[in-house]
Parts: C-alpha cells; structure tokens; sequence
C-alpha cells in the first residue's frame, strides 16, 4: 500500500491529494473523499402519501454515485380551448356625451393541474464511510395540467356619438408684415423752368493770414492811490509760553491755586497702592511654608483744564497706601482713592486705589486688584497683584506689589507679598500712597 505525507497542522475541512486520492481533515483525522459517480435518470414521482411519525435518526449511509443527465423532459398539458368573441354593439347617434364603458368578459376556469408523481421510498441510513455511495435517480417531472378555456363574455355596446361642437371664436389678428421697398422716382416732367432758388450756404472761413504781430502800444498812466482799509478785529490771545510752566506736586491732601500768568492746566491723579497679604509658616512640628499675594496698584487719571474750567483754586485729596495684612486680617487694606475737584467748571477726576492682597495661612494665597479711575480724558487701571510664590525661588525672593503708572515700588504701587519659611506669623508690605501733579502754563 502507498504511503501518504499529510501536512502537520491541518486546520477543519482542510484537503489532502496525493495518488490520485482525496482526504479530508475533519478536526480528529483524515478522511478518504469518495469519487462521484454519473448521475442516473430522474424516477418517476409518485403521489405523496400521509406523512408518519418522525423516526429515530439512523446513521447516514453511503452517498452513492451521481447518475447520468436525462434528456427526456414529461409532456406539457394541451392548452384549453379559447372562448368566442361577443357580438360588437350597433353604433349609436353623435352625442356629446360618451357611452358607459362595456362590462369586462368573464374570465374562464383554469383548468386542472395533473397529479403529482409518488415519490419514492427513503432507503435505510447506511453506516458511517469515507466512500460516497451512489445517488438515486431523479424521477420523471409530472404532466402540466389542462389551461382552462377563455371566457365568452359579450363587449359592451358603444355609446353614441356626441353633438358636433360650435364654431369656435376668430383668431387674433396677425401683426402688420414689413414695410414695402421704395418706389423709383419718376421722370421730370415737361413744364416751365421754375423760379430762383434759395440762397446757398455760407462759405467756409479761409485760412488765418501770416503776417507779423504789431508792435504794443505804449503803457498808460498810473491810476491814483485808493484811500486806506479799516483796521481788522483783535486776533485772540496766545497761550502763555512753556517759560512760565510750573509743576505743583501733592503728596498729602491740600489746596491748588493757579499761579498768577497761567491760563491752562493738566492734571495727573494716582490713587494709593494695596497692602500684601500676611503670611504664616509652620515648623514646630512640620516644613509648610506660606506664600502670600501683594497688593494691586492705583489707577491714573490724566486731564487738562483751562483757566475757566479750573477757577480760582481746586480741592486735592491724595490716598494713602493700604496697611499689609496680618494675622488677623484675611485680606490687606486697599489704597486709598486720590481726587481733583476744581473750582470751576471742569470735572473731577477720580483715581481709585487698589485692593490687598490675601494672607496666606501655611498655603499660597492670591494677590489684590489694580484700582480703575474715572472723569478724566486719559485713565491707566493699576497693575493686579501678583500671586504668591509666582516666581519660584527661597525665602529671599517675594513678589512685588501691582505696578501704577510710576513703576514698582514706587508712587501707587501696591505692597509685597511674603514668604515665610519659618513657624510663625508675618505682616505683609504695606502699599505706596498716591500722588497728584499738576503742570501750570
């Protein structure tokens, strides 16, 4: 017996050829694939019988071979006979009216369908077998059945034919065709010469003659000198030069009275700064540092004011800075709010100061607001505050309080933050009080 190489790790259903033989891998082993025969003839079908109680399963037997096509096809059943055409109505008078339509013929009975061929008896499941048994022939395809005969319905009869319709209304008049060519002119008649006619054009301009220029004639005399104008209105007076420009600055609430010669004014106003929060450390028993927020700056306000506006004098309020937070205080003190109000007719301005910032309680805590201003024709809102431990670093670095418009630490700037690396309370910077300046020219 020849031996087979089958592969090593066949996967489910896998196919091995070799000699000319056929196997199946079926997961456990492999099983020989049996050749197909040549199918047989289809059998006849017999009628189907009642249908018994389901069996037991048997095991399933031997497939057998295929048998050969079969060329003979059963008989086609005759077509039935054709009913006959019903008789055609007479036709009926012109009517404007159509005839109801005829009713449709009766349809004929199908005829009835052949009976169905007995079919054959199951065999017997075989037993299990890597050879395919023959397979049964097919049986003979049942006669077609009688087609029924067509209806013999009668056709309706056809309604009369309607009134012929009016003479319909005149159709709307064409539009008018192009115009003719022109005629040619006829021939001169023989009558007498007519009378003169009309003068003719007037001739075109001859050429500009090329002759010299002549010489111009002398200049005449002098007409005499008109009287003299009335002298023109005053001109408005200048402002005085920067020569006479003064500078009046406040540091403390006070009084401003224009100095003598100065007509214009501009003022600048800054509010005071916010202090820094406070800070606690705690290194009794642990290493908690604190880092606490500074201040906000105060804002700026810029205006200029004539003589008018300002009158006789103006009231100066100048804020102080905002005292830094301490142990008791959850947030610093704001700056104070500096204003200028003169006496004229011009309107006062308002710097207000910024807020404090927040303590910090063994945590890091934020800084306060820059203050914001109004009434004046230029404003600059204080710089915010800075939150602790912004820019990193040890107990040497702090955060410095809101800008003003001055700069840090400086007029309007807000106070410092604080760093505590030890145990224990610290007081936060307290912030810069507020300035006004005012330039007199």
């Amino acid at each position: 017996m020849a031996a087979f190489n089958f592969p090593s790790s066949p996967a489910l259903n896998d196919t091995h050829t070799e000699n000319g033989v056929t196997f199946k891998w079926n997961g456990i082993l492999w099983r020989r694939v049996g050749d197909l025969g040549a199918q047989g003839i289809q059998g006849v079908q017999g009628a189907q019988g009642v249908q018994g109680a389901t069996g037991p399963q048997g095991n399933q037997g031997v497939q057998g071979a295929d048998g050969a096509d079969s060329s003979v096809a059963g008989p086609q059943g005759a077509q039935g006979v054709q009913g006959s055409q019903g008789v055609q109505g007479a036709d009926g008078a012109d009517s404007s009216v159509a005839g109801p339509q005829g009713a449709q013929g009766v349809q004929g009975a199908p005829g009835p369908q052949g009976n169905q061929g007995v079919q054959g008896a199951q065999g017997d499941d075989g037993a299990d077998s890597s050879v395919s048994g023959p397979q049964g022939a097919q049986g003979v395809q049942g006669a077609q059945g009688v087609q029924g005969a067509t209806g013999a319905g009668s056709q309706g009869v056809q309604g009369a034919q309607g009134t012929p319709g009016g003479t319909g209304p005149q159709g709307v008049q064409g539009a008018p065709g192009p115009q003719g060519n022109q005629g040619r002119q006829g021939a001169t008649g023989a009558g007498s010469p007519g009378g003169t006619g009309p003068q003719g054009n007037q001739g075109r301009q001859g050429a500009t003659g090329t002759g010299a220029t002549g010489p111009s004639g002398p200049t005449g005399p002098s007409g005499p000198t008109g009287g003299t104008g009335p002298t023109g209105p005053t001109g408005p007076q200048g402002s005085a030069g920067e020569a006479n420009a003064q500078l009046t600055i406040f540091t403390s609430s006070g009084t401003f009275t224009p100095p003598a010669g100065t007509a214009s004014y501009i003022v600048w106003v800054t509010g005071g700064g916010g202090g820094g929060g406070g800070a606690k450390g705690e290194y009794d028993d642990s290493s908690i540092p604190a880092y606490s927020g500074s201040g906000g700056g105060g804002a700026t306000v810029i205006r200029r004011y004539s003589s008018t506006e300002m009158g006789s004098s103006a009231s100066v309020t100048v804020g102080g800075g905002g005292g830094g937070g301490n142990s008791g205080q959850g947030q610093a003190n704001s700056g104070g709010s500096s204003s200028f109000n003169p006496g004229g007719s011009g309107a006062t301005i308002t710097a207000n100061g910024g807020t404090g910032g927040y303590r910090a309680d063994e945590t890091t805590s934020n800084g306060g607001s820059g203050g914001s201003g109004s009434g004046g024709q230029y404003g600059f809102n204080g710089g915010d505050g800075l939150r602790g431990n912004f820019g990193g670093g040890g107990s040497e670095f702090y955060e410095e309080g809101g800008r003003s418009f001055y700069g840090n630490n400086t007029y309007g700037s807000g106070g410092d933050g604080r760093r505590r690396f030890i145990n224990g309370w610290i007081d936060g910077g307290s912030g810069n009080g507020g300035i006004i300046v005012v330039k007199s020219f």
